[in-house]
């Protein structure tokens, strides 16, 4: 239990020095501090005081998140709970599954503390949330719920296949990932999401048509255009592309119909259209596929000698033994951080071939710039974050470089050194 301890100590002293880094980040160069258009009111300062403690949240909550899973790996809570499902229910499938949930309701309650801070307390302060307590807790047991509800049967089903293929169960549990992760971005959007938010066609006519023109002019007039009601949430700014199949549509939050004009909201879809026309779902399934194939590769060959050094002296050495989910976690999640900034980088990527998709398709970079500028000033992003934290945590490019790549379109398309508002002046 000491040596628990002090790595669950040493785990939170490390998220509160990432904290305290991400926060005394070194100031971004003069062009990161460009001000917005006149009707868009962005606060640099707040916008970096908030930006840069929700970096230091992350880490510190992915650190506390090692340290709930280190105090079962580590102590004797893994076999506790093991012998305790064995006496509660017989069959092996129904016993991993029990384990599972018991582990999950763990995990959750012990992350409530870090996520109540930095998810409620911390966008009340800054005046992001509509939320009361009682709706922020209602969504958290509802989410933490659904992921239960999910985690239990598949771990029931990855240790049948540990438990029939010791050797080979990697490579099974790859080929099962294809047809479950399709399963769940099919079924997500339709079952899932609407427990949340809901869903509903564009309201407004006017808005409505011009945003299936524009759909019908990217060739993709069958498109399914909803909105959703974000606003019972929080006040932030959002919009997505989701789904495959019948299950696809393109979502404005209402937060987001609210704040941008039209030629900003079709600039918006079409950055959204260019997922939809550019197949970056189906990119993202293989990128999940391939990355889980490694993932259970190198959890093979690293849980015997893992298994051996920490969970024979607390009571579980095999890795058909359930007691080894907790440890099987936190080395999956140790790997997961590892490879962040790989999956980040091919994120930024395919965002950036949207932007560029959606700058031609409308043809107005300073509805871009503008949409950029408002969406920094509503959900206080910094405009350009330091590179490291880019590096780490940004699926997006930085608004800032967002912002400069509008400019430079216009550049580039008039042949002049002009700024967007003297080449594309707003109406």
């Amino acid at each position: 239990m000491r040596r628990y301890l002090l790595a669950a100590g040493c785990g939170f002293l490390v998220g509160l020095a990432a904290a305290a880094w991400a926060g005394s980040g070194t100031r971004a160069p003069e062009p990161e501090e460009q001000q917005p258009e006149e009707d868009v009111e962005y606060d640099a300062s707040l916008a970096r005081r908030y930006s840069r403690t929700g970096y230091g949240w992350h880490f510190l909550r992915q650190a506390w998140l090692m340290g709930l899973l280190g105090a079962v790996a580590f102590s004797p809570l893994a076999a506790r709970l093991r012998g305790a499902v064995r006496q509660a229910v017989r069959s092996p499938p129904a016993q991993d599954g029990l384990f599972a949930l018991g582990l999950g309701a763990f995990l959750a309650v012990g992350a409530l503390p870090p996520a109540l801070l930095s998810g409620f307390v911390r966008s009340h302060a800054y005046g992001l949330s509509n939320q009361s307590i009682q709706q922020w807790l209602l969504d958290y047991v509802k989410s933490a719920g659904v992921e239960l509800l999910i985690a239990a049967p598949l771990v029931a089903l990855a240790w049948a296949l540990i438990r029939r293929s010791p050797n080979t169960w990697w490579l099974w549990m790859s080929l099962c990932w294809a047809p479950l992760s399709l399963g769940f971005v099919l079924l997500c959007p339709v079952l899932i999401d609407p427990l949340f938010n809901k869903f509903e066609p564009v309201r407004d006519p006017d808005l409505r048509s011009a945003l299936h023109a524009l759909a019908k002019r990217a060739g993709v007039g069958d498109a399914v255009l909803l909105q959703m009601d974000r606003s019972s949430q929080d006040k932030r700014l959002s919009a997505y592309m989701w789904g495959i199949a019948h299950s696809k549509r393109i979502v404005l939050s209402d937060t987001i119909i609210a704040r941008l004009n039209e030629g900003e909201l079709l600039f918006v879809t079409a950055h959204e259209i260019a997922h939809y026309v550019k197949h970056h779902v189906w990119i993202g399934l293989g990128s999940s596929i391939l990355g889980a194939t490694c993932g259970f590769g190198l959890l093979s060959w690293l849980m015997p000698g893992l298994l051996r050094r920490f969970g024979k002296p607390r009571g579980y050495a095999n890795p058909g033994d359930i007691a080894a989910l907790p440890l099987f976690l936190l080395t999956a999640l140790a790997l997961a951080s590892m490879t962040t900034p790989v999956a980040a980088a091919i994120s930024r990527q395919i965002e950036s071939q949207a932007d560029a998709y959606a700058l031609e398709l409308v043809s107005d970079p300073a509805a871009a710039r503008s949409a950029f500028l408002k969406l920094a000033a509503v959900n206080l992003t910094e405009l350009d974050p330091p590179r490291a934290i880019v590096c780490w945590m940004y699926s997006h490019p930085p608004l800032g470089a967002r912002i400069r790549r509008a400019e430079q379109y216009v550049r580039e398309r008039a042949g002049s050194p002009r700024g967007v508002s003297e080449a594309h002046p707003r109406n």
